[in-house]
C-alpha cells in the first residue's frame, strides 16, 4: 500500500474482482447494542472507495471515501435478535488500486 496504517487498526481494502471486505458482528443474545467508530482513507493516493455499515439487509451507512485522512464516523443504537448481525464494508466504487481504509469499530452490549 501507498499509505500509513496505524497499529491496533483493521486495514481493509477492496479486491480486484469486485471483492469487498467484510467484518460481521453476529448478536450474541437479544438486546439494544451501541455501534461506534470510524473508516478512515489512509491510502496516500487514493482512487476512492464507498464504506458501507449495515444491519442484515438494511443499510445504515453509505458514504464516499476519496482523499487520504478523510474519515466516515457513526454512533448506532440498534436493537438486535440474538444471531442478526452488523457488517462493516469496504467497496471499490470503481477503481480497487490505492484504496487502503483504515475501520476502527466497537460494539457494547446495552443492558
Amino acid at each position: 500500500p501507498s499509505g500509513v496504517i496505524p497499529l491496533s487498526t483493521l486495514n481493509m481494502h477492496p479486491g480486484a474482482d469486485g471483492d469487498r471486505p467484510v467484518l460481521t458482528f453476529t448478536a450474541p443474545a437479544t438486546d439494544w447494542y451501541r455501534v461506534t467508530g470510524q473508516f478512515q482513507m489512509v491510502d496516500r493516493t487514493p482512487t476512492g472507495v464507498q464504506v458501507l455499515v449495515s444491519q442484515d439487509a438494511t443499510t445504515l451507512v453509505d458514504k464516499p471515501l476519496t482523499l487520504f485522512g478523510q474519515t466516515v464516523q457513526f454512533n448506532l443504537k440498534r436493537k438486535l435478535n440474538a444471531g442478526q448481525t452488523i457488517n462493516f464494508s469496504v467497496d471499490a466504487a470503481g477503481n480497487f488500486a490505492n484504496d487502503s481504509t483504515e475501520l476502527k469499530v466497537a460494539v457494547l452490549r446495552l443492558n
